[in-house]
């Protein structure tokens, strides 16, 4: 708990602590008078668009690409887009409000059983703890930066976040196992 109200004080901190590129960078994000923000804003305004229209199941995977120039915003530069620069958004418009449910419904399992796997692993497995916090820290990274960009686009990223969210249960596993073998020696 004390970690999670860290976050904003942490995010500040690095904020501040960056060079001023990096932080014109991070002020341009939403800002409607940066063409890549304004096109960002216009994408994730379609992509809501279609998630009004296909509520349930959404108009199915990678069909964004063929339904995108129908909810184009007038302004937008490009009339095509695979993707909407945000996985929640993309999510929601590809596979509806159904499969929304469905995959946030994986992420809470994920951060509920990491945060379990590092209450119950023991201060004298430093390797172990470090495994599953650095796995929480990247998965957590991996979504931030899908705020801004579709993150689950690429299958080599995709396979390499699949990796790293296993290795809570793989620690967690080969912690049990050394227990049960430890009670039986």
């Amino acid at each position: 708990k004390r970690f999670l109200l860290a976050l904003p004080v942490m995010a500040v901190v690095i904020f501040l602590a960056s060079p001023e590129a990096v932080r014109a960078r991070i002020r341009s994000i939403a800002d409607p008078q940066d063409v890549t923000a304004r096109e960002r804003l216009y994408m994730w305004g379609s992509g809501l668009q279609i998630l009004r229209d296909h509520p349930w199941t959404g108009v199915g995977i990678r069909g964004v690409k063929s339904v995108y120039p129908a909810y184009k915003h007038p302004d937008a530069v490009r009339d095509q887009r695979g993707h909407l620069h945000n996985n929640f958004i993309q999510i929601a418009a590809e596979r509806g409000l159904i499969g929304m449910a469905c995959w946030l419904w994986i992420w809470v399992a994920f951060y509920r059983d990491t945060w379990t796997a590092v209450r119950r692993l023991s201060p004298a497995t430093p390797r172990a703890v470090a495994l599953v916090i650095g796995s929480l820290a990247a998965i957590t990274g991996f979504q931030v930066a899908g705020l801004f960009e579709y993150t689950f686009g690429d299958s080599e990223v995709s396979m390499l976040v699949y990796f790293l969210m296993a290795l809570p249960y793989i620690v967690t596993g080969v912690a049990r196992e050394a227990r049960v073998h430890g009670m039986q020696g």
